[in-house]
């Protein structure tokens, strides 16, 4: 078991390593959406980064309306992953039962119907800014 939690550890370690090097590059380079550049049409995660740029400035208002579905079902998100990161260190599987698989369903479900609507024109105010 001890072995199961310095491994859930040493990978939030590396996603935060990811996710600082990341932040750190987006004041040298601009990312583009490549769905944003090939199509025209912004995709779910369009603004994401934004998002947590805001996020990190404490500026939540200005993180919601960078990309509000990924802004309401981050605790979702965060919530799935500590469960598995549970089942693991419990039992060494990563826990992935039937609430779990309706929860992941519901959540792209949502997100598509998200995508669809943020780039229909009545629906302009979900498009990041």
């Amino acid at each position: 078991m001890k072995k199961r939690i310095l491994k859930v550890i040493s990978m939030l370690a590396a996603v935060l390593a990811a996710g600082i090097v990341y932040y750190l590059s987006t004041f040298f380079i601009s990312v583009k959406c490549p769905v944003r550049r090939t199509t025209g049409f912004y995709c779910p995660g369009c603004g994401v980064t934004r998002m947590f740029k805001n996020m990190i400035k404490l500026d939540f208002y200005s993180a919601f309306r960078s990309n509000c579905a990924v802004f309401v079902l981050l605790p979702f998100f965060i919530l799935f992953f500590a469960m598995r990161a549970y089942g693991y260190i419990k039992t060494g599987v990563p826990l992935y039962n039937k609430p779990m698989k309706i929860m992941i369903a519901a959540m792209t479900v949502f997100l598509l119907i998200f995508a669809v609507l943020r780039n229909i024109p009545c629906f302009s105010f979900l498009a990041p800014p």
